[in-house]
């Protein structure tokens, strides 16, 4: 006699789940001070031959042994009540937490989503075999002594050091991303590290926004005519983001491509901002970053070098 097993409504449910489109796990959002191990994170889609690849090498690659690897320590403290002040770059509160890494014999802290991600993606990639958070400060605006501290520097099993930069690709190309970004490329070309700006949760990198800004000449001169059509009405080079909506609607650019144009027609950008700084970075648009140094300097001779 064989005996019939009928599935559950919630089994149909789950395979139907399966079979139509792959579902993303987000992390989610932990109040300041959470602690949590590594095995609490959800699995990457970012893989670690992607992230190698993508990393950009400004000067010679310079393989550390182990006691040089060990050396490198945090520095900054672990008191993390306070937040730092991502108004500039992100919209939301950021996550802040703990993460216990079996692997490296630590307590780590992050200070948002992405690095929460990017912990737990180290922590189970063999080739990864040292991880140094918030590694090094570095001044990227000599006029005001800005400083800034990039996220984390991991170590190869071949010794190799990459420092990574880690936001939403939509936030490549503003202002200040662009000055900690080339301060980081001058610091990597001069010690022999590589560098990598990515996006966590896209997996978009800012070599791969370098290379797209190759492939969209025909847009990009598009982009160009409609932008000096704006600058002769507004006699400036700021544009607001509604602006930008309205050329990306015209255009059918992507997100990605607007942040190729942007660097390659070095424009001001700063999407949905508040209107205090917006106002402060029009008094300064004529002091704006040479994104060409980012272009056709470092990190665009290295898209090809590399």
């Amino acid at each position: 006699m064989v005996t019939k097993t009928k599935k559950s409504s919630s089994a149909k449910t789950a395979a139907t789940t399966t079979t139509t489109e792959p579902t993303v796990v987000k992390a989610k959002k932990s109040r300041p001070g959470n602690t949590t191990t590594a095995s609490t994170f959800p699995r990457s889609h970012v893989g670690i031959r992607k992230m190698l690849d993508s990393t950009i090498w400004p000067g010679k690659r310079y393989a550390f042994p182990p006691t040089e690897r060990k050396a490198h320590k945090p520095v900054m403290s672990y008191d993390i009540s306070y937040l730092f002040d991502f108004g500039v770059i992100y919209e939301e509160v950021p996550t802040v937490g703990f993460v216990k890494s079996k692997k490296y014999g630590k307590t780590i802290p992050y200070y948002n989503s992405q690095e929460k991600a990017f912990i737990e993606f180290t922590e189970s990639r063999a080739t990864i075999v040292e991880l140094v958070e918030k590694p090094v400060e570095l001044v990227y605006n000599s006029e005001f002594t800005s400083v800034f501290v990039p996220d984390f520097l991991f170590f190869t099993s071949g010794g190799e050091g990459i420092f990574v930069m880690l936001m939403p690709y939509k936030y490549f190309a503003v202002q200040e991303t662009q000055q900690k970004w080339y301060a980081l490329m001058k610091y990597c070309a001069d010690n022999g590290y590589g560098c990598l700006l990515m996006d966590m949760e896209s997996g978009i990198t800012m070599k791969f926004v370098l290379k797209v800004s190759t492939q969209i000449e025909e847009k990009n001169l598009k982009f160009s005519k409609m932008l000096d059509e704006m600058f002769t009405r507004k006699h400036t080079k700021w544009l607001a983001y509604k602006e930008y909506v309205s050329i990306i609607d015209e255009l059918h650019v992507n997100d990605v491509e607007l942040q190729a144009m942007v660097l390659m027609n070095q424009l001001i950008y700063v999407p949905k901002s508040p209107k205090n700084y917006m106002s402060l970075l029009k008094q300064r648009q004529d002091d704006v970053f040479n994104s060409q140094l980012i272009m056709k300097t470092m990190a665009f001779q290295c898209l090809f070098l590399s």
